[in-house]
């Protein structure tokens, strides 16, 4: 199972990262660190700018590629930092809830092989 070695707020993201695994635990886990990563340290229009900036490059690279991998582990960090976020930076919560939905809403336009969407939504479930 996935090792959790990346803070988080909410302690059910670590369950369910440990319940994961390993492999699509730790990219999840480097997603979430990205994430966060285009969210500090800077003013909050610069951090929303630098995040939405960061997800839509995620979103035509991850398409491009046709990595359904990819895309259900960059959904599943969005809706953790989502988890993590939304009581302590409300701003921030939007964005990564806004881009939650644009991946997790088109699953099924960007993929249609049927193994595929077994794969994401074993996992998302």
């Amino acid at each position: 199972m996935g090792d959790t070695n990346i803070y988080v707020f909410n302690p059910d993201t670590k369950e369910i990262l440990s319940s994961l695994p390993e492999k699509e635990s730790k990219k999840i886990q480097e997603y979430m660190e990205e994430l966060k990563n285009h969210a500090v340290n800077c003013n909050l229009y610069n951090r929303i700018e630098n995040l939405s900036n960061f997800c839509k490059y995620q979103y035509k690279s991850i398409l491009f590629n046709k990595n359904i991998v990819d895309y259900t582990c960059f959904t599943m960090a969005l809706n953790f930092m989502l988890w993590d976020t939304y009581e302590n930076d409300e701003e921030i919560a939007r964005v990564y809830d806004y881009f939650w939905k644009v991946f997790d809403g088109n699953v099924d336009c960007n993929f249609t092989k049927k193994e595929d969407l077994h794969y994401y939504f074993k996992l998302t479930d």
